[in-house]
């Protein structure tokens, strides 16, 4: 098992008491996945949900041509696989770790054991699925109404703060894929950004070097949903 501190390393389980955790502790196992890896594809049964500790998931709906949008991300903020708390044991979206990432595993039926007891888990569990549904709520809008590049600020700033830094690694057909938009107009917005001194990219990652830039030229989303989700923003400081 690894060091009780590591599981800080998740919010969810951070916020449960010593005993809550003790007592759950034991039937967590911690797991590495690696970038592009499947978690659930649509329609599949939901055997165990992932307390994320590092990286990103990133949940996509797809459509019958194989063509996609993502809906949401979950960082070390959040739990993945939480609609079978609601009643829902398959998985309704396809869940892919966007980058390198590592979560504690948890069987469903132990954390559906835990959530009706009335544990303090239930309740950061409920706030949980209540942010990821207002984040793809708000996304939903956003692609609506929101031009590309403000959307694109607004993807960069909370792919940063599920992470925790200011790089990482996502290719331009990601980036399309995350707004929704034809890759030549989202590599045409990434240009506009680093020309401006606001990012960095190679062909697959890229670093925002100007925060502050960026959140003037993100749409009202990013406020929004940072706001709503109680995520706490990272500021890097730059190497020299």
């Amino acid at each position: 098992m690894l060091p009780a501190i590591s599981y800080c390393n998740n919010s969810v389980l951070a916020e449960l008491p010593r005993e809550e955790l003790q007592r759950l502790a034991p039937k967590l196992s911690h797991v590495a996945l690696r970038a592009g890896a499947c978690i659930y594809e649509i329609g599949e049964r939901v055997h165990y949900l992932y307390f994320v500790t590092a990286g990103l998931i990133s949940t996509v709906a797809t459509m019958r041509d194989g063509t996609g949008v993502e809906v949401g991300t979950i960082g070390s903020d959040g739990v993945v696989g939480l609609a079978v708390l609601l009643k829902c044991p398959y998985s309704t979206l396809r869940v892919v770790s966007l980058t390198d990432a590592t979560a504690f595993k948890a069987p469903v039926a132990v954390i559906c054991e835990e959530f009706h007891r009335q544990s303090s888990l239930r309740d950061a569990l409920l706030g949980n699925i209540h942010s990821q549904w207002f984040g793809a709520s708000q996304a939903a809008a956003c692609n609506r109404f929101h031009p590309l590049e403000q959307r694109l600020a607004c993807r960069l700033l909370l792919a940063a703060d599920g992470l925790g830094a200011s790089y990482f690694g996502v290719t331009h057909e990601y980036m399309a894929l995350m707004l929704g938009a034809h890759r030549p107009s989202v590599s045409h917005a990434l240009m506009r950004l680093r020309e401006n001194g606001i990012i960095q990219y190679r062909r697959a990652g890229i670093r925002i070097i100007d925060r502050g830039n960026l959140q003037k030229l993100s749409c009202e989303c990013y406020e929004s949903i940072s706001t709503e989700s109680g995520r706490h923003t990272f500021d890097e400081p730059m190497a020299a």
